[in-house]
């Protein structure tokens, strides 16, 4: 069982990307702000991340290199709503591990986990 942390505004997914990870027997926390979300990184450093892009105050691009600089380092992915070329490839730079659209499939989301936990 790994350490999740799940920093999403919208509480329709985020129970939803929350009760999926539940299922696959990992720990879930979820946050709705990056800033809540960051603090909750530091105070007990998850495995995983699952950051939405779109946040109110900081947005996950801007709080992405501050959950990156956390020890140990989680993996983190991504997800949006609007996903394009341009926000998958500027996550990427900035140390993400992974980029995803929302709706999240739960299939999808057990892959995804399963290849960030064996990195």
């Amino acid at each position: 069982m790994a350490r999740v942390l799940l920093i999403e505004d919208d509480a329709v997914v985020s129970i939803a990307v929350a009760t999926a990870v539940e299922e696959l027997g990992h720990e879930v926390e979820s946050e709705p702000t990056a800033e809540r979300g960051l603090r909750a990184a530091r105070e007990a450093p998850p495995a995983v991340v699952l950051l939405d892009l779109h946040l109110p105050g900081k947005d996950g691009l801007e709080v992405l290199p501050e959950l990156l600089a956390i020890e140990p380092k989680p993996a983190v992915a991504v997800m949006t709503a609007l996903p394009t070329a341009e926000n998958a490839m500027d996550a990427l730079a900035l140390g993400a591990s992974a980029h995803l659209a929302k709706p999240v499939e739960a299939e999808e989301l057990a892959e995804l986990l399963d290849r960030l936990l064996a990195e």
